[in-house]
């Protein structure tokens, strides 16, 4: 339980950098979740502005594409895996409209195998985990609150590191991301190994 609190841990401080990197550093899309992209596709039909309904679209679909990547991928290590080839890619992309939306596009697709393999508590967005700590707590829960708290933490913490870390490196700053992925990946194959273990010993 301790660690693949751990791994979540990792996760969601990619989760919240990733957010404000997009945010920040490739032309104010929301990468993450996409109701900020929704809402800027109607607003943009609203007021004529075609060109940026595609710029828009485009997360959104590489979203959708990620979460049908993720139902045939199953394994928590080519999840991550896939997720480090993706950042290395996102990095070497330099900033500009067009390679923006390159980059948010690969952003997207990146959060949605996340979001979609690592359900509960959510890595990638904060309403869920908010409401949830919020009937926890209601509830006197106060340990499952704290571990939604947690999660919440690390979000806010992982948008913080973003901001600083892409002031001062630009489109390179993503590649800090490896450190806690590799963290997860560890984690998760030390969980598995034990797994295997426990199940051998029931078999005896």
């Amino acid at each position: 339980m301790e660690k693949e609190k751990t791994m979540y841990q990792a996760l969601a401080l990619i989760g919240g950098f990733l957010e404000t990197y997009a945010y920040t550093c490739r032309d104010h899309v929301f990468a993450n979740a996409q109701t900020g992209n929704i809402i800027k596709i109607g607003i943009a039909v609203a007021q004529y502005q075609f060109e940026d309904v595609l710029r828009y679209l485009l997360p959104v679909c590489a979203f959708v594409a990620g979460i049908l990547c993720a139902l045939r991928l199953q394994s928590a290590d080519c999840i991550l895996l896939t997720e480090g080839i993706l950042l290395l890619a996102t990095g070497t992309i330099p900033q500009g409209i067009y390679k923006n939306d390159l980059d948010n596009v690969l952003i997207s697709f990146l959060c949605a195998i996340q979001m979609e393999h690592f359900r509960t508590p959510a890595t990638t967005v904060c309403t869920g985990n908010l409401r949830i700590l919020s009937e926890q707590l209601a509830c006197r829960r106060f340990a499952q609150a704290g571990r939604y708290g947690n999660v919440l933490f690390l979000f806010i913490s992982g948008t913080i590191l973003g901001v600083l870390f892409t002031k001062y490196l630009g489109e390179k700053s993503v590649w800090i991301l490896i450190l806690p992925l590799c963290a997860a990946l560890r984690v998760h194959r030390s969980m598995t190994a034990l797994a295997r273990i426990e199940k051998a010993r029931e078999m005896q």
